[in-house]
């Protein structure tokens, strides 16, 4: 009896759990809104959404009390503190540069914080949260609290650590892994990640040498997997800051689960 090929194991990604793979299946969903798509890809795209639907049932059952009053409030303050710090980096960014003597750092963490604005803070409250930590990691590995100190945003800071940890605290989150090996939440979780990865192979064999238009609809399709990879805890550096390009997506492999 013939066995059945799981083309998802020729695609690896990094590590990721509950949170980021939902992150990453609403992430790479938005990321195809508007562009014409064949009927393979549709439904592969459709395979994912499910995924993540059903991945993301789970994590609120796994978080239990998602929609509390408690938790509204959390997320409710989360929204508030990010909304605050792009709009006060905007205004910094804003000023005509004769006048300015710190735009270019409120540009930098403009950039580094918010390259698609506040999309994440409309996500549902696990996949927001794995957003907001992100940046929150992103602010000291490229030492942005530098720059906010320089542009007098202190007490940014600091409400927005504070507000981070109590909204983690209101979901139940420890560790993105620990969510990860509950057992109401791996079967989800590895069902939802080889749907993203049967997509992203798809998407990758869209893809033909001798016509560009291709290549560029992928490279659309697929923007936030360098992303992605980028941000991945552990991962190994080259000099010069960049990913490490052994291991990373296309290769073949499986991946497990955070």
């Amino acid at each position: 009896m013939a066995h059945e090929l799981d083309t998802a194991s020729f695609i690896s990604l990094p590590v990721l759990g509950a949170t980021s793979a939902l992150s990453l299946a609403s992430a790479l969903d938005a990321a195809a809104e508007g562009k014409k798509l064949s009927p393979s890809l549709m439904k592969a795209k459709k395979a994912m959404a499910t995924s993540a639907a059903a991945l993301e049932k789970a994590l609120k059952e796994r978080l239990g009390g998602a929609a509390s009053p408690g938790v509204r409030a959390a997320d409710q303050e989360e929204d508030a503190i990010w909304a605050a710090i792009r709009d006060w980096l905007n205004a910094f960014a804003r000023i005509p540069e004769k006048h300015a003597t710190h735009d270019k750092k409120a540009v930098t963490a403009l950039e580094a914080l918010f390259p698609d604005g506040l999309s994440f803070t409309p996500l549902p409250v696990a996949a927001e949260w794995a957003e907001a930590e992100t940046r929150v990691s992103k602010i000291a590995a490229e030492k942005l609290e530098v720059h906010f100190h320089a542009l007098g945003g202190g007490s940014f800071l600091k409400a927005l650590h504070a507000i981070h940890a109590a909204y983690g605290k209101a979901l139940g989150i420890t560790s993105p892994v620990d969510l990860g090996k509950a057992p109401a939440i791996r079967k989800p979780l590895a069902a939802g990640l080889k749907a993203t990865k049967s997509y992203v192979l798809k998407v990758v064999a869209t893809v033909e040498e001798d016509d560009p238009k291709t290549g560029t609809l992928a490279k659309d399709l697929l923007v936030p997997l360098p992303r992605l990879e980028e941000e991945a805890p552990g991962r190994p550096k080259k000099k010069g800051g960049s990913s490490d390009s052994s291991g990373g997506t296309g290769s073949t492999g499986s991946t497990g689960g955070k």
